[in-house]
């Protein structure tokens, strides 16, 4: 019992924690389930926001506590008797023991009862409770309760946002004044709504502001991507300039002599640090039209300088000089080449 004189007042009962007003109404299971559904799903954990986590947590709790014991006619009626129960009496209890078993979870209580609630569930909810008749009944209902506190009326609606209040004003409130249904409680609903203009702006700020980071660090990713991208198109054509060739220098060159290689031009700039890594090639020299005829006519002068001196009287004479006689004069006398003739002449006939 303290955790609900805690939550929600010193005043406040199991069946006020519940939405009952009737006592009577705890005797009927389906009644008394759906009390604890509504009233869980307002400070149900997967719906609440941060700042207010500790404070649902703690209301969340003790609405389950305070259905835990009214759906149990024993505890329900020790409770209507002397206005106490024991706080320790879930030792008797299969559901809670279940539920608490991974450390006194009302979460996984409720999940028990109703199923496992997901956001998108409590969403689905959301669609259908809101601007239902339901609704206007529960805005009507603590619009009395409060004097017109919108502020208050926020903590007790279901699924209830402080841009709710705007729509609760125009399409239940106001007109439940004019038909003379509700009281009128104008100075108060203007001074809460104030309030929760606020709060809306705050959310709408903190929203923006949000929206602003996400941009912000977008656009950080993008300049850190171009930052890491291969050298720009100025750093390329300044290394396609180092590694060019200077077509047009001279060459020298002897007829057994390689074509030189020419020289890379040196740039003048320096290389950047996405160029300082790579390699750079020095090719030769590609010789023009005019330097390749040149070449082609004086191989073919010389194949037919070797030729001549390879063909006719000059090869003989060539190879007189090297054994040295004479291209004019007999090398055998008559009478040595009238001997050889004999000798040929004897062995032809001795065969």
């Amino acid at each position: 019992m303290n955790n609900i004189k805690e939550t929600f007042g010193e005043a406040a009962d199991l069946y006020s924690v519940l939405g009952l007003k009737n006592r009577d109404d705890a005797e009927n299971a389906a009644k008394l389930r759906k009390a604890y559904f509504r009233k869980a799903l307002v400070y149900h954990p997967d719906k609440t926001k941060e700042k207010n986590a500790e404070v649902a947590k703690a209301k969340f709790q003790a609405i389950s506590f305070a259905y835990q014991v009214l759906k149990n006619p024993e505890k329900r009626a020790e409770y209507n008797d002397t206005g106490h129960v024991d706080e320790e009496h879930d030792d008797d209890n299969e559901d809670v023991n279940a539920a608490n078993a991974g450390g006194n979870n009302w979460k996984d209580y409720f999940d028990l009862i109703f199923g496992k609630l997901t956001t998108n569930k409590i969403d689905q909810f959301a669609l259908k409770y809101k601007c239902s008749e339901e609704e206007q009944r529960d805005v009507l209902q603590r619009y009395k309760e409060f004097k017109g506190d919108l502020n208050k009326m926020l903590e007790f609606v279901m699924l209830s946002n402080p841009v709710d209040c705007r729509r609760w004003l125009e399409d239940y409130i106001k007109p439940a004044i004019a038909s003379g249904s509700v009281p009128d409680y104008n100075d108060m609903i203007q001074k809460s709504l104030k309030k929760v203009e606020k709060k809306i702006e705050k959310e709408q700020k903190k929203q923006q502001e949000k929206k602003k980071a996400a941009k912000t660090a977008k656009s950080k990713s993008a300049s850190k991507k171009e930052n890491q991208n291969p050298a720009s198109s100025s750093e390329e054509e300044e290394e396609e300039e180092e590694e060019m060739t200077d077509e047009d220098a001279t060459e020298t060159e002897s007829e057994d002599e390689e074509p030189v290689k020419a020289t890379p031009a040196k740039s003048k700039k320096k290389a950047g640090p996405a160029s300082s890594n790579k390699k750079r090639k020095a090719t030769k020299a590609k010789p023009t039209k005019a330097k390749k005829k040149s070449k082609e006519d004086d191989l073919v002068a010389m194949i037919q300088a070797n030729q001549s001196k390879r063909s006719g009287a000059a090869f003989f004479s060539d190879m007189a000089a090297r054994y040295g006689a004479k291209m004019d004069e007999d090398p055998l006398g008559d009478d040595e080449f009238e001997n050889i003739q004999a000798r040929l002449k004897k062995n032809k006939r001795s065969r």
